[in-house]
């Protein structure tokens, strides 16, 4: 799921850097760590996100192989993901992104007793967009409930519907 919301920040805010180092390379892009080493690089030295760096490295022909086309690939994707979601409801754009970016196949392909069950949770995460007026509302209200369980220092009680609850039997 942290995936796929880091997949969903990069959508709506490009400049976001710790969503584009998480999802760079989920699922394997061939994107390394010479290459990632060199975005951070061109990003420090002209103060800008890892996201722009990319994009100017590719231009001046900074990256190239297997590396630089898989790189043009994923940031051309998210450059009409981010124009989708201006048109698409919250949890079409979601479900397509998640197709499109490979990242149901790489748990489709994963033999592991956990995949199923993952894939399992994307669906129900594109469900639950459904909530959502935006995908930028949806993301607010997840960095608001992930912040109020970071800050979690005293004693309380946890209300749960029996909505919310479902999958967690």
């Amino acid at each position: 799921i942290r995936d796929a919301i880091a997949y969903l920040r990069l959508i709506v805010e490009p400049r976001d850097d710790l969503a584009f180092e998480r999802i760079v390379n989920t699922p394997k892009r061939g994107v390394g760590k010479a290459t990632l080493e060199q975005i951070h690089a061109h990003a420090r030295a002209r103060n800008i996100s890892l996201t722009e760096a990319a994009e100017a490295l590719l231009q001046g022909g900074g990256i190239k192989g297997k590396a630089g086309g898989t790189l043009q690939h994923f940031l051309g994707q998210r450059r009409t993901w981010q124009q989708e979601a201006a048109v698409l409801p919250a949890a079409a754009l979601t479900e397509k992104m998640l197709e499109e970016s490979g990242y149901v196949a790489m748990w489709r392909e994963d033999k592991s007793p956990e995949a199923q069950g993952r894939i399992e949770n994307l669906r129900e995460l594109a469900r639950a967009l459904g909530e959502f007026g935006t995908l930028g509302e949806f993301l607010e209200h997840v960095s608001l409930v992930m912040d109020r369980e970071d800050n979690q220092t005293e004693a309380m009680v946890s209300i749960m519907t029996l909505h919310a609850a479902k999958g967690l039997e």
